[in-house]
């Protein structure tokens, strides 16, 4: 019983660790989808993120990378945060898909 308990825990957390990677890189795949130099948003926000590193002192180049790593933080972060809400809605249709299962069954006798 408890080595079922323990390697279900495991498969469990492995189930839910790959749902997570998979699904922030779908979302992630989505939103590098807009990101390009044709999208006028996106250079509207590198612009004025290098603008605000080029006010803080830094270099106009570095200013330019690093507005361009400041954005991919920020898809990565909504990526990471839309792939959770999906492993939620997941995991919510397996506990209402459980709960029957669980008042279906029967009270264990005692044993002697």
């Amino acid at each position: 019983l408890n080595v079922s308990r323990n390697l279900g825990g495991t498969f469990g957390i492995s189930l839910v660790q790959t749902m997570l990677a998979q699904r922030s890189q779908f979302h992630q795949a989505r939103y590098v989808e807009s990101l390009n130099p044709h999208n006028l948003d996106y250079m509207q926000a590198i612009h004025r993120i290098t603008e605000a590193l080029i006010a803080r002192g830094v270099s106009q180049v570095q200013a330019g990378q690093d507005a361009v790593a400041a954005l991919y933080g920020q898809l990565q972060k909504q990526a990471s945060m839309l792939a959770y809400v999906d492993v939620f809605h997941v995991l919510m249709i397996v506990v209402f898909a459980s709960v029957p299962l669980a008042l279906l069954m029967r009270k264990a006798s005692p044993e002697i």
